[in-house]
């Protein structure tokens, strides 16, 4: 009784029809047991006999149709053996239709023995079919072993009942604790299955919506470099187009080149941003440490990124003499690089931009870079690293959304994290710690 109520509560939460066919399958396994005991006939009919031997006979002949659709359910056989299930279970249908009609037309004293025997035949034919799948099916040896503690409990009440063997009080106790065994085995393997199967559900969901996710980034990634790509080829070929009309003017022409030059860079950094990033992240480029110094990087990072603002100004704090450090010397400039052209974009108004940099006893080097511009929200924060993903507190600030994602994949790379803490309209500070990777 304790096993059909699990069941039922399995099957009522997890609604799966194998539990539904197990519960089954065990009732009817419950009713021979009353049967055998004589409880069935107290319960259920009184003294009336004839009813009892009809629902013992049909009862049988239910537990061989529910045997065949478990077989058929637990080790997927119309995908691993189609003809052999569909033989099968048509057999099974057709001699649970046949005998049924037969014990209800009194022919039940009749159709004992042959009931028994297909019982016994089915028991055998799932031990023959689980020998076959055993390479192939995780619950074969559990669905093996069930049916085998089943088909030594059954061979030796069929041969007590036809006459073969002696006949005692131990016959029916066998039976019992052959059958016990079975549904507690095969309990074991039906979990198994709908486990197993609600693990490939939750597999397959997680995959479907890692590939919606991919599809989504793929659509925004299209958006923003076509939007990106778009200003700067407009004023190569408008700046282009004045220049011939402009040839004297010989300061204006600098100028218009210089605007050309400035356009190319910017579509240079972003195609190298979008290579670096897609190779770093797939693992087409593996880090190359070295030991190097740290303060001469963030010199030479610090000084380009300069040349490219006039209203900002970076201020750096960090010691005279050199740190040495174990890093790739060429993805720590452009961490360094990322964090100080977002400082820029996003303090549109300009003002100072504060780089600290400080090696630590433990071997950790912290980078902190702080501006004075817009700022972040807490929301914005959470996603501010995720791939594609960019803040609107500025309108008109280009980027793909990449680099704070490719940011926080340098500092892993080198064992390290990367942390924001902003206010907004008031500024942000990105935190980098870093650990020595010893070459």
């Amino acid at each position: 009784m304790l096993t059909i109520i699990i069941s039922l509560l399995y099957w009522i939460r997890l609604r799966d029809s194998l539990y539904f066919y197990y519960t089954l399958y065990v009732l009817s396994l419950t009713y021979n047991f009353l049967d055998s005991y004589g409880y069935a006939h107290q319960l259920f009919w009184m003294d009336v006999t004839a009813p009892q031997n009809i629902a013992v006979r049909i009862n049988n002949l239910l537990l061989l149709t529910f045997n065949a659709v478990l077989l058929s359910k637990m080790l997927d056989l119309r995908n691993r053996l189609p003809r052999f299930d569909t033989v099968y279970r048509t057999f099974c249908y057709l001699c649970t239709g046949i005998g049924s009609a037969l014990a209800l037309s009194g022919f039940y004293d009749q159709i004992k023995i042959p009931i028994l025997k297909l019982l016994l035949l089915a028991i055998c034919i799932n031990i023959i079919v689980c020998i076959k799948l055993i390479r192939h099916v995780s619950e074969t040896g559990l669905y093996l072993s069930a049916f085998g503690a089943l088909l030594l409990a059954a061979f030796y009440n069929i041969l007590a009942l036809i006459g073969i063997v002696p006949y005692n009080v131990f016959t029916p106790h066998f039976m019992l604790a052959g059958t016990f065994i079975h549904i507690i085995v095969f309990n074991i393997a039906v979990l198994n299955q709908v486990v197993r199967a609600r693990q490939e559900k939750y597999s397959l969901e997680t995959a479907l919506s890692q590939e919606h996710q991919t599809v989504t980034n793929q659509r925004q990634f299209l958006r923003l470099v076509s939007h990106e790509l778009r200003t700067p080829l407009a004023i190569i070929d408008s700046t282009a187009q004045i220049i011939p009309l402009i040839s004297e003017d010989k300061d204006q022409v600098m100028l218009n080149t210089e605007a050309i030059r400035t356009a190319t860079r910017r579509l240079s950094s972003l195609l190298n941003r979008c290579l670096t990033h897609d190779r770093l992240v797939t693992g087409g480029v593996l880090p190359d440490y070295i030991s190097a110094d740290i303060c001469d990087l963030i010199r030479s990072t610090v000084s380009h990124v300069q040349m490219t603002t006039q209203k900002h100004q970076i201020i750096c704090d960090m010691a005279d003499s050199p740190i040495i450090f174990s890093c790739d010397p060429m993805l720590i400039e452009l961490l360094i690089g990322i964090l100080l052209d977002n400082a820029v974009k996003y303090s549109p108004n300009g003002g100072n931009i504060s780089l600290r940099v400080l090696l630590h006893g433990t071997g950790q080097l912290s980078i902190d870079i702080s501006d004075c511009g817009a700022g972040m929200t807490n929301e914005q924060i959470d996603r501010a690293f995720d791939p594609y993903y960019r803040g609107n507190a500025i309108s008109g600030v280009g980027g793909l959304g990449l680099g704070l994602h490719l940011a926080r994949h340098i500092a892993e790379l080198h064992s390290g994290t990367i942390s924001c803490i902003s206010v907004p309209s008031q500024g942000s500070t990105f935190t980098v710690y870093l650990r020595q990777n010893i070459p």
